[in-house]
């Protein structure tokens, strides 16, 4: 599923125009890699490689990927950030530029800090996630 919509927004060509090296290995598919444990199972470099061992994604061996390679990746995107932010600018506005009914903000990289606590605070979330309330009478429900 993370693949297709990997390749349905069209980052696997956007990244491979921008991170096109001369290095041995395809760093989009490290990327890739990266972005999926992130979304699955955050880890840090190494643990990335522990967990690729009992996951499949497609057109990538766990065998091929290395630590190595993953900081490689990263060097790269240090490089290019400017002109990769601007490829993912263009790639998302169409979907963002419309009314939406849920927004969800990942914070788990993110500190909060604050001087008082209210009650229900988000800062209290790893995720905080705002979402339009729906009907919960039970003719809505449909009970």
């Amino acid at each position: 599923m993370l693949t297709a919509l990997w390749e349905e927004l069209r980052f696997a060509d956007a990244f491979r125009r921008l991170l096109r090296n001369r290095r041995e290995f395809d760093a989009e598919k490290r990327l890739r890699v990266m972005v999926f444990n992130r979304l699955c199972d955050p880890e840090s470099k190494l643990g990335i490689l522990r967990w690729l061992e009992g996951t499949r994604v497609p057109e990538v061996s766990s065998e091929s990927v290395t630590h190595q390679q993953l900081l490689r990746t990263m060097d790269t995107l240090a490089e290019h950030a400017d002109r990769l932010d601007q490829a993912l600018a263009g790639l998302l506005r169409p979907l963002i530029d419309q009314e939406l009914a849920s927004v969800f903000h990942d914070l788990t990289t993110i500190r909060n800090e604050g001087g008082s606590e209210q009650p229900e605070d988000l800062r209290h979330n790893r995720v905080a996630c705002v979402t339009r309330r729906w009907p919960t009478s039970s003719a809505a429900s449909g009970f």
